[in-house]
């Protein structure tokens, strides 16, 4: 029973992680676009960019870290689709 207890346990942690990198990962995605954006209407982005790190980029690392490694690797091709695709996560 007690192996039981400790895999719900462990599925929970991981969803809760896999929610936050998910979180994080649709703020860098729309982040990053309007960076893109700003900077090719002319506009300094450089204290964007700096808040933008502060506040999604290294979260998002530390989310990642939490990550299994076949969390991982779904990740890596969730993000190879939406780049190719220039996808939005909803």
């Amino acid at each position: 029973m007690a192996i039981n207890k400790q895999l719900i346990s462990n599925q929970a942690i991981s969803k809760r992680a896999m929610d936050e990198y998910f979180r994080l990962y649709r703020k860098h995605i729309d982040g990053m676009r309007w960076l893109e954006q700003r900077s090719k209407d002319g506009f300094d982005v450089t204290q964007d960019e700096a808040d933008f790190i502060r506040l999604v980029r290294e979260p998002m690392r530390n989310a990642w870290d939490k990550l299994t490694t076949e969390e991982q690797q779904y990740c890596l091709k969730l993000d190879t689709i939406v780049e190719q695709l220039n996808a939005r996560i909803v």
